[in-house]
């Protein structure tokens, strides 16, 4: 086992590493996504308005870039460590690869903890904060107002008229069956919430049976759905896992399929090994000093191509978990187990 003074050394180096890429990515990331908005942001409260949307942005585009970022430095650290020659002490003292992959467990578990916690809580929050703050830099588009919402025996579209998500129109309810199948529609020209129930106003009500109508001046609908579920942005799909999980248990309303939030409580745990699988992929590079430049390269070609390869395939499973393709635990997690087993074959490959 390394000595306490060298395993903290290796853990400096590589963070160093990874830092410098993370604020460079982001910064970029941010600086285009600003450039895009920055004319309206201006026009709707100056300087201070561009400030807030930034601080409210960065943490969704810290989770953009940080697989990226965690890949290129662990690389850059490793590859620090061989060309200073670092990497041949290391070696002499008798330690291997998996050893000084090991000694970054530290390293590894806190960005493992930080990945998750700004994914499954910091993001959402924030998000929720830029919607609510600067909905009026949404579409204008009346489409784009549009909200759908489920739950287990009914569908509603509708157009919250209101920021606070009390105030509807063009409101659609599909009433369904245990079944799952239709069994009436309403349509509405106007819904308000008042004292916990939605009244809708100047309704026609249709059976999927018969397909007869009847008008119906106003009418009183009983349900779990609270203004606050309309205010929801259905282009911003940042979920956390205690959120998703009320959903699946029927607590809280859905705008996407059930795979969906399957798929972001199971993804919300397994990232959390994203850091340990890139810098155990990354490890091998330092094995490139004390041999030529063309070994190193090739080391940095290989850790890299495999860092693509996993941050890639993960999300690819992601999507196909979250669009139900996929069985959510196996999307979640077979990426992560098959890039530690490329690690562990590109660690034996390296020692020769």
């Amino acid at each position: 086992m390394p000595a306490p003074t060298l395993v903290l050394y290796l853990n400096r180096v590589i963070a160093w590493a990874i830092l410098l890429p993370l604020v460079g990515f982001s910064m970029l990331a941010l600086a285009i996504e600003l450039r895009e908005k920055a004319a309206s942001l201006l026009d709707l409260g100056g300087g201070a308005a561009l400030l807030r949307y930034a601080l409210y942005t960065l943490p969704g585009t810290l989770e953009t870039v940080a697989p990226i970022a965690l890949l290129s430095g662990a690389v850059l650290g490793f590859g620090i460590l061989a060309r200073r020659g670092e990497a041949v002490i290391l070696r002499a003292a008798g330690l291997s690869t998996l050893q000084i992959g090991a000694a970054l467990l530290p390293l590894a578990l806190l960005l493992g903890v930080g990945l998750h916690l700004m994914v499954d809580r910091l993001v959402p929050l924030s998000d929720t904060a830029r919607q609510a703050a600067f909905r009026d830099l949404g579409s204008n588009d009346p489409e784009d107002r549009i909200v759908w919402l489920r739950a287990p025996t009914w569908i509603i579209r509708a157009e919250p008229m209101r920021a606070d998500g009390t105030e509807l129109s063009q409101v659609t309810i599909f009433k369904l069956g245990h079944d799952g199948s239709l069994e009436h529609r309403l349509d509405a020209d106007a819904a308000h919430f008042r004292q916990n129930t939605w009244r809708l106003v100047d309704v026609i009500e249709t059976s999927a049976r018969t397909g007869q109508e009847s008008r119906i001046a106003t009418l009183d609908w009983h349900s779990s759905m609270a203004p606050y579920d309309m205010t929801r942005d259905e282009t911003d799909r940042s979920v956390s896992m205690a959120d998703a999980k009320a959903v699946l248990a029927g607590e809280r309303m859905a705008t996407e399929p059930r795979s969906f939030y399957e798929m972001r409580a199971s993804r919300a745990v397994s990232i959390a090994a994203m850091p340990a699988v890139l810098i155990l992929l990354a490890a091998p590079v330092v094995l490139g000093s004390g041999r030529s430049n063309a070994a190193l390269v090739q080391a940095v070609v290989i850790a890299a191509a495999l860092g693509l390869a996993f941050v890639m395939s993960e999300g690819l499973a992601a999507s196909l978990g979250e669009k139900g393709l996929v069985e959510p635990q196996i999307a979640a997690w077979s990426p992560i187990l098959i890039a530690m087993l490329l690690g562990f074959w590109a660690m034996l490959r390296a020692e020769g």
